[in-house]
């Protein structure tokens, strides 16, 4: 073989240039020549560390940690006392390192123009609940009460008092003038009904006496002329007793409108005070919801302390790691495959519309959930309304505070692909919401990809086989 390589190779290179030629026979020694055992064996070494490094990274999970500058956000032991809207600080109460109690003051706030908004305002709200009391007395027919809205603000009471009594004034005398009408009308009946009772007798004598002079008229006792004289008086009393009916009718009808006047009278007076009163009510409504958003802001002036703790006033960043190791806390890791944080709103410990003691309740997932190693990072948003300032529906855990319970929802997202939790249970006590956010992250921790976050792994399983396995 090697001898007719070598034979093929000068026979060629007659008809090739010389350099082509020289190149082309050292190739094909090269091919001839074997191996050395030191080049064998680093490939064989390269190969099987190549296969090792392969089924390492397979089979090993790596602790991810990253370094960089950031704010550390404190989920538990740490409360931040910051105002809604800002303002001028007149005065500071503490200082750093005191110690304060819940519901302690901690600094105030200039007052804004806005204070005398309040005063106009609870002016006009005391005014309209003065105007109520006193329709309502005038509908339910009794004196007005003002009580202690009265005694704070006597001058509208006074002049409250003085509109009750003309408008009571008013009506009485308009009734009054009715009644003299029906009385009127009562003796104008009784005495053409007197009348016509006095001439029905009369009209029934006369009759009679006709009838008897016809009969003497007959035998000749009776002249005719009397005849007609007593025919005529019969005739003039008979007209003069349908006249007495017919005003006796009359009487009687314009009596029955006197009456119904009357009623009318009445309910329209009743009618004029419901639609007013009613003014009022809507006006109530409107001036008391602009009191408590001036009153929200009056309180906001006087900033309290929401737990018991320790002050910190004007905290630097370079001394967070020191306090941190003086009240033996552990800042938390935030880029590990673990719990990143519980999100809770003010709820009831602070904010008025709060059902649920959502700070409470996110402290205790915390505390559940603290340093569980996971497939992915999980966010949790606890919220103690129906407003959601937790974003709980988009996070990977949510729970939702209702007056007749906690909502819990899984799968909720607000990165590039955002999507919203899908809800799996309602009106769940303290222990069923944690039992239920256990079991969830449990399954999911056992049957979820690496690195896959809870809104993708219920869309990959399927939300009915999610819910069969932690309901």
């Amino acid at each position: 073989m090697k001898e007719n390589n070598i034979v093929f190779a000068a026979n060629t290179s007659a008809g090739l240039p010389r350099a082509r030629a020289h190149y082309l026979n050292q190739a094909i020694q090269l091919e001839e020549i074997t191996p050395v055992n030191i080049i064998n064996i680093a490939i064989m070494f390269s190969g099987g560390l190549l296969v090792a490094l392969v089924l390492w990274a397979h089979f090993t999970q790596i602790k991810e940690v990253a370094t960089t500058r950031g704010e550390i956000i404190p989920a538990d032991l740490i409360h931040n006392v910051q105002h809604l809207e800002g303002g001028i600080i007149s005065e500071i109460l503490v200082r750093n390192g005191d110690f304060v109690n819940k519901g302690q003051s901690l600094l105030r706030f200039a007052q804004p123009a806005t204070m005398s908004d309040l005063e106009q305002m609870s002016v006009r709200y005391a005014s309209l609940l003065l105007q109520q009391e006193r329709l309502y007395a005038l509908i339910e027919n009794r004196k007005p009460e003002f009580g202690e809205t009265g005694k704070s603000y006597p001058k509208l009471a006074k002049q409250q008092l003085t509109i009750y009594q003309a408008q009571l004034n008013s009506q009485k005398h308009k009734v009054l003038v009715i009644d003299q009408q029906i009385e009127q009308k009562k003796s104008e009946k009784q005495r053409s009904l007197n009348q016509s009772s006095i001439m029905k007798e009369e009209v029934k004598l006369l009759k009679e006496q006709v009838d008897i002079r016809k009969e003497l008229n007959k035998t000749g006792v009776v002249a005719r002329d009397e005849l007609l004289t007593t025919q005529i008086q019969l005739s003039e009393n008979l007209r003069e007793y349908r006249q007495f009916q017919d005003n006796f009718t009359v009487a009687k009808t314009t009596l029955a409108e006197a009456r119904q006047r009357r009623k009318d009278a009445e309910f329209q007076f009743i009618k004029d005070i419901q639609l007013e009163a009613g003014k009022i009510i809507s006006e109530i409504a409107e001036v008391e919801q602009t009191l408590i958003r001036l009153n929200d802001r009056a309180t906001r002036l006087n900033v309290v302390a929401p737990v018991s703790g320790i002050a910190l006033v004007g905290l630097k960043e370079e001394n967070l790691q020191d306090i941190y190791q003086d009240l033996g806390m552990d800042p938390g890791r935030a880029t590990e495959l673990r719990l990143h944080y519980v999100q809770a709103c003010p709820g009831t410990e602070v904010c008025k519309f709060g059902v649920r003691d959502s700070l409470g309740f996110g402290t205790r997932i915390e505390n559940l959930l603290a340093g569980t190693e996971l497939p992915a990072k999980l966010k949790i948003g606890v919220s103690g309304c129906q407003f959601c300032c937790a974003e709980n529906f988009v996070r990977d855990i949510g729970v939702l505070g209702k007056k007749n319970g906690w909502t819990v929802s899984f799968g909720g997202h607000s990165g590039n692909r955002a999507r919203v939790g899908d809800i799996l249970a309602t009106n769940l006590s303290d222990d069923e919401a944690i039992l239920l956010i256990n079991k969830c992250v449990e399954f999911y921790n056992a049957n979820a990809r690496k690195k896959e976050r809870a809104s993708r792994f219920i869309v990959r399983i399927g939300l009915e086989e999610f819910k069969k396995s932690v309901l």
